[in-house]
This record gives C-alpha cells, structure tokens and sequence, in this order.
C-alpha cells in the first residue's frame, strides 16, 4: 500500500510538473506577442507607420506612450536608462531605429537586466574594434 502511495504522489508530481512548464511556456510567448504587438502600434503612430525611422527626439517623446511603457516593463529597463537602450536597439549606429531594429531589439533584450547588461558590453565591443580599425587604417 505504501509503495502504491508512493508511486502515485510520484506520478502526481510529474504531471504537475509537465502542467507548471507549459504555462510557463505559453506565458512566455503571450508576452513576447503583447511586446511586438506594443512594437507596432508604437510605429503605426509615427508618420510613415512601420517604414517610419524614429530619432532619439521621437523614441524620447514617446517615453510616456502606454506602449513605450509596456515596451520598457517587458525588456525590463528603467526609463531612465532608455538612452542606453536607444543606443543598443540602433544596431546600424544611424542614429536612428527602425521598426525592424525595434522589433528584433525587443525580442533579444526581453528579459532579466542581465540579458541588457551582455547587449550593453557587446555593443561597447563593435565600439572599440570601429575604433580600433579606423586607427589601424
């Protein structure tokens, strides 16, 4: 009877287990849909909609838009800090992001501050080797 028991908790645990993941799992995604679903009403609101370019003037004026806020909640950035994460989304260094530079942005900073602090250093590091290239040229 006891071996019965034991091996019924084990089974319960295991389900458990399976259940627990895929919420987590779909949660997950739900997430990352809200974010690019935020993404682009935040764009579809510029002139030009999603082939539209926003400036650092326009990503800063938009700092209180209910989607910038959602935005910076999910890639978990303090608005304070959203100069530094201009910097990083602008990948082509225009000074200005794309919808396509947002977007993808978006997606590869979601999560812990961590994750912001690696996109951080990796940028500083494209900073230093154009540097370093255009010293050695």
């Amino acid at each position: 009877a006891t071996y019965i028991a034991f091996s019924v908790l084990a089974m319960l645990n295991v389900v458990t287990g399976v259940f627990v993941e895929s919420v987590l799992k779909s949660r997950s995604t739900e997430r990352d849909l809200f974010m690019v679903s935020n993404a682009k009403e935040l764009f579809q609101s510029l002139e030009g909609g999603m082939h539209a370019n926003m400036s650092w003037e326009t990503f800063e004026s938009k700092l209180d838009a209910p989607q910038m806020q959602a935005f910076l909640r999910a890639v978990d950035v303090d608005p304070s800090e959203a100069r530094g994460l201009f910097t990083l989304l602008d990948l082509d260094g225009s000074g200005e992001v794309s919808a396509d530079e947002f977007l993808n942005g978006a997606l590869r900073l979601r999560g812990a501050a961590k994750a912001l602090d690696v996109a951080l250093l990796i940028q500083e590091v494209r900073s230093i080797e154009r540097q370093m290239r255009r010293v050695s040229s």
